[in-house]
């Protein structure tokens, strides 16, 4: 047992030499905190977590952890952030996430106390969700220690790494899914401009980026356009040392759209740009002006000229999707997805698909660069993270 206490003790000073540190990350290192509020994006496991350690703050007699936000979890929330003197807005956002972990010190030994029941069976329902299965017992049994100890080795959680003491590091890792794998890339259309070699292998260099795709389509004009400036960004692009390179197209909705496929097709030809694959970008309120079956009619016509002359093809769309298509279309599930939600946090912890078909994206873009955080003088680019390559 001194053993153990000694590791236990180690791994709170190791916390407390790192959870303060203020530098600033590239985009392949940042994670935030879930934001959990009426209206939302997020789903049942990060609700659940919530739960579990509001029950345990608050010392609830009963944990209802369903994993939907009702009022009595926003009431839940508003009674937390008053007990810790934070503003009680039923916000939950990084300041009560932090306030909330901060309050649920849990250790393997001495044994935890009655109150830190609902914290460990949050912690035990994580591990589970995070893919390291674990018993729901409500108790910090040998089992748990071994789970947790393989999640904190796995996402390379420099504060604990033997499963004896939940840090607030372990925490955040536990509620976001984040982790120090994965494959971080950028998008980029034609409002940046052109990017220099220079500028792109500082972003290889400094932001952790390995992939990067440009809008060569975009919808101006009548018929849409071919967009000049991906040719130089992509051949910067490879110059500058990038695993892989697409393209996307930003079609014209109001135009056929077999012409546009082929124009865009025909100019990558003629300009010899180099790519992987082509990202239908399906976004924008002109959906919403035709039927869902001439959208299906439309999107399917993109895919199959695309698809006629050998290209890969990938899908950007979000929630827009059953009410541009229609919830049950799913013909285009087979193709790598890619949808966008601006938490800065690079994991799929947030996707709960419920339409399409699609069981699992290939692709989240997490941040679009609006509040300031450019590097490399390349402006507002949009940051996305994929779990493994997908093109």
């Amino acid at each position: 047992m001194r053993a153990l206490s000694v590791l236990v003790v180690a791994c709170f000073v190791l916390m407390l030499g790192t959870s303060n540190a203020q530098s600033p990350l590239p985009p392949s290192q940042q994670c935030g905190w879930p934001a959990v509020y009426a209206g939302g994006h997020f789903g049942p496991p990060t609700v659940r977590l919530a739960q579990y350690l509001l029950g345990g703050a608050l010392h609830l007699a009963n944990v209802n952890a369903t994993g939907t936000l009702t009022n009595s979890t926003t009431l839940e929330i508003k009674q937390f952030q008053t007990s810790v003197g934070l503003q009680a807005d039923g916000f939950l956002g990084p300041e009560t996430w932090t306030a909330l972990v901060a309050a649920t010190i849990l250790f393997a030994t001495p044994r935890p106390s009655n109150d830190s029941v609902a914290a460990i069976l949050g912690l035990q329902d994580s591990l589970t969700v995070n893919g390291f299965p674990t018993t729901m017992t409500g108790v910090f049994d040998s089992a748990t220690i071994t789970s947790l100890a393989l999640f904190q080795q796995d996402r390379k959680d420099a504060t604990c790494t033997n499963g004896t003491f939940v840090t607030t590091t372990t925490w955040h890792l536990l509620a976001t899914g984040c982790n120090a794998t994965g494959i971080f890339w950028f998008d980029a259309g034609w409002p940046q401009g052109s990017l220099s070699l220079e500028t792109l292998t500082c972003l290889r260099e400094q932001g952790g980026f390995r992939f990067a795709t440009y809008e060569c389509w975009v919808e101006q004009g009548p018929q849409g356009s071919f967009w000049p400036e991906c040719v130089q960004n992509i051949a910067n692009t490879w110059a500058a040392g990038y695993e892989a390179v697409g393209v996307y197209m930003f079609a014209q909705r109001y135009y056929d759209p077999i012409p546009q496929a082929l124009w865009l097709l025909g100019n990558l030809t003629m300009h010899n740009v180099s790519y992987q694959a082509i990202m239908l970008d399906i976004e924008g309120d002109k959906w919403g002006e035709y039927t869902q079956e001439q959208n299906r009619e439309f999107i399917t016509s993109l895919r199959a000229v695309l698809e006629a002359e050998g290209v890969n093809v990938t899908v950007y769309c979000g929630d827009e999707w059953p009410h541009f298509f229609g919830k049950n279309f799913t013909t285009f599930s087979d193709l790598p997805l890619m949808y966008a939600h601006y938490d800065n946090i690079p994991s799929f912890y947030d996707f709960f698909p419920t339409y399409g078909g699609w069981d699992r994206p290939a692709g989240k873009q997490f941040w679009d660069g609006s509040q300031g955080e450019s590097i490399c003088n390349s402006g507002e680019l949009d940051w996305d993270w994929s779990a493994k390559r997908f093109w």
